[in-house]
């Protein structure tokens, strides 16, 4: 490291490196403003030894300087635009793309609400193992970069584009370009979005450039802009490791993927809903710590009635001021979060056609919001959910958790960090059934966007043991603001479910972090078996999980195959085998192997039936490259004799992935498919019995032609 370079807390090593020269306290929080006087460290003293007596002033990083006045607070017209919230439009599922040979790329044929691309598509990168399908999926064929590993560096693995109105793809409407990546450095890495009016003879358009959120993990990055005059349009995505933006950078970590879609003329079919951006009101009392920096208003936040009763928070009667920066640049007005929010306004449009969105309550058995009916959505508004703890005000019926997770009680309302609301909600506009994907969106108020971190956990409830599970950890984009930050997840569990959103000040991610800003809110609500989906239940006979009517589909959730064997809480009804393969039970839970669910899916749409296709997918922990999944079938699941599918090598370590293999139904009424996820060895034996091993089986009714 150079001399006077910053050091972060964040950074381990280097930290304990420094540590020991130290000359004055060591900074716990960084709301605690000071300086650290440390001696000179020089790389070629990696061992901690002492380099020069030569001393630098290192701040603490990531802090917020007091102001060097108190903010001014200048008054602000309320909008008059409209005063009770816009009616809400239908919207139709995205069109799925197809590889189109003519462009080399995905293309949508048809004009849509928008066009996706899939999670097949464009997986991975150029040549990389697994390679990228029609690698470069390019229409002027600009080539990948093939260095690196897949979902350890660089790629892109879904691009959707879909109108912000919720009416169809016509020219001149705005519309919003979504890209899911894998990130190898937040800091290193760049997104750069790109667009052509004319497909077929591509000039490409430069529109902003967005970094990721969060390093070796995947994101999700997004941008808007309007369509141009054009009936074949496309967008490019260029996720880069350095460098400047171009259309086609070569860099040997840089993925370039394209999206082709049909876009109609005139106006949309649907008439477009004005982005609701109401006043913010922020106390006069001037903030600890506010941002020199001006901020957007998010693109969506209820509106906030604070009581005339609450001192802290007057309402001015005609103008609601406005917060502005010692530096004197106006911040745009914000919308807060009321006690009474319209149960019409959602952040997802509902119609008569689609199952409604659900507003919950709350409920003194799980002491959280639930909702008790099944809809495409279930919504815990600011009424529920608003401020955090004992602050001022104090969150109704704090704090909102179904095990009594503590909230944080530090920190001021509207200036530290809480959750405002939750909404669970159906991607597809139906009912929530298992198998359903899920968007879950919270509204949180950052107090700083570098430091506060939001967590997404879900949890089935189906047994006495809470049992979460991280699904995703998000990063505001907007300090001393509202953010609606969002992360997506499949339903596996019939019955009641709860989703868990946790912000967090610094920290790491724990259900229950139980620090002094933290603010940690449940939503409940439930989960139906409807969608073409069955439920398996353990069958005591086969001693394994088993769906006993023909159906299009049949899964065995975590519920019934969480963990492995005896290892942390242990597998329920171990070993989930038809001839009692027994499980390895070394290591622990989320860390070491596990299968956490399996699912047997008819490709055509159709019943269970002797000849159809089918895909079987597994839902595992990977520890590491090592791990191997294999797939085996059964036609008697009552005397089994295993036949080979496949074995799927894993590329990735440390977290959840989903392994899918395709085979055909042969005769019998009663089948079994068995999933062994093993570390190491060989896939020459359906019950290879490692001391990591897992074994799980899972019997289905098929229909005989």
């Amino acid at each position: 490291r150079e001399f006077g370079d910053f050091i972060s807390r964040e950074d381990p090593f280097l930290y304990a490196l420094v540590k020991p020269y130290l000359n004055e306290y060591v900074v716990e929080n960084c709301r605690d403003y000071t300086s650290l006087n440390c001696q000179e460290i020089d790389d070629i003293f990696c061992d901690g030894s002492n380099s020069e007596s030569s001393y630098c002033e290192l701040p603490c990083d990531n802090v917020i300087l007091p102001p060097t006045s108190t903010p001014t607070l200048k008054p602000t017209p309320k909008p008059t635009a409209f005063s009770t919230p816009k009616p809400t439009i239908p919207q139709d599922p995205l069109k799925s793309a197809t590889y189109d040979d003519s462009f080399k790329a995905p293309r949508c044929f048809t004009v849509g609400r928008g066009c996706d691309s899939g999670a097949s598509l464009l997986k991975s990168r150029g040549n990389m193992s697994p390679a990228e399908p029609h690698a470069s999926n390019t229409i002027d064929n600009c080539k990948d970069g093939d260095e690196g590993f897949y979902h350890f560096d660089e790629s892109i693995d879904r691009v959707t584009i879909s109108s912000t109105n919720g009416g169809l793809l016509t020219e001149a409407t705005e519309a919003l370009i979504e890209a899911s990546v894998w990130a190898y450095s937040k800091d290193a890495d760049f997104a750069d979005f790109w667009y052509a009016a004319d497909a077929a003879s591509p000039d490409w358009q430069f529109i902003e450039t967005v970094q990721p959120a969060t390093s070796a993990s995947l994101d999700i990055i997004s941008t808007n802009y309007t369509l141009p005059v054009g009936r074949n349009q496309a967008v490019r995505v260029v996720f880069r490791f350095g460098g400047e933006a171009g259309s086609c950078p070569g860099g040997s970590f840089d993925d370039v993927d394209d999206l082709v879609f049909a876009v109609g003329t005139g106006s949309p079919t649907l008439s477009p809903v004005p982005t609701l951006s109401p006043t913010i009101t922020i106390s006069p009392t001037a903030s600890a710590h506010p941002s020199s920096a001006p901020m957007k208003s998010p693109t969506w936040a209820p509106t906030i009635t604070l009581s005339p009763t609450t001192s802290a928070y007057p309402t001015p009667s005609t103008s609601s001021p406005t917060l502005t920066p010692t530096n004197g640049t106006e911040l745009p007005t914000l919308s807060m979060l009321s006690p009474s929010i319209s149960p019409t306004l959602s952040i997802f449009p509902t119609v008569s056609s689609r199952a409604p969105v659900i507003e919950a309550t709350y409920s003194t058995t799980y002491k959280s919001p639930k909702c008790s009916m099944i809809g495409s959505g279930c919504e815990a508004t600011a009424s529920l959910l608003k401020s955090r703890g004992n602050l001022d005000p104090p969150e109704p019926n704090a704090s909102n958790t179904i095990d009594d997770c503590e909230d944080g009680n530090g920190g001021v309302y509207l200036e530290d960090e809480s959750v405002e609301s939750i909404s669970v909600t159906s991607i597809n506009g139906g009912p929530l059934v298992v198998g359903t994907e899920v968007q879950i969106d919270a509204v949180v108020w950052a107090w700083n966007k570098h430091a506060d971190t939001v967590d997404f956990w879900h949890a089935p409830l189906s047994s006495t043991i809470t049992n979460w599970v991280l699904i995703r950890s998000v990063k505001p984009t907007k300090s001393l603001s509202l953010n609606t930050v969002s992360t997506r997840f499949v339903l596996e569990d019939e019955g009641d479910n709860a989703v868990r959103v946790v912000i967090r000040y610094s920290g790491f991610p724990l259900a229950c972090p139980g620090g002094d800003f933290d603010d940690v809110d449940d939503l409940v609500f439930v989960v139906g078996s409807g969608g073409g989906i069955l439920a398996a239940t353990y069958d005591d006979t086969l001693k394994a999980p088993k769906c006993s009517s023909v159906t299009r589909a049949c899964y065995a959730g975590p519920s019934l195959l969480k963990s492995r064997g005896t290892v942390g809480l242990g597998e329920p009804n171990a070993p989930n085998t038809i001839d009692q393969c027994e499980d390895g039970n070394e290591g622990e839970y989320l860390v070491d192997e596990s299968i956490e669910s399996i699912k047997v899916t008819s490709i055509d749409g159709g019943d269970l039936v002797e000849g159809a296709n089918v895909r079987v997918e597994a839902k595992v922990w990977v520890y590491g490259y090592g791990d191997h999944a294999d797939f085996w079938y059964a036609a008697d699941a009552n005397l089994p004799e295993w036949n080979f599918a496949e074995t799927v090598n894993m590329t990735v370590e440390k977290q959840f992935d989903t392994v899918s293999t395709e085979y055909i139904l042969p005769e019998g009424d009663l089948q079994a498919v068995r999933v062994v996820f093993r570390f190491g060895g060989n896939a020459t034996e359906p019950c290879p019995g490692g001391f990591y091993d897992d074994v799980d089986d899972l019997a289905f009714v098929v229909k005989s032609t």
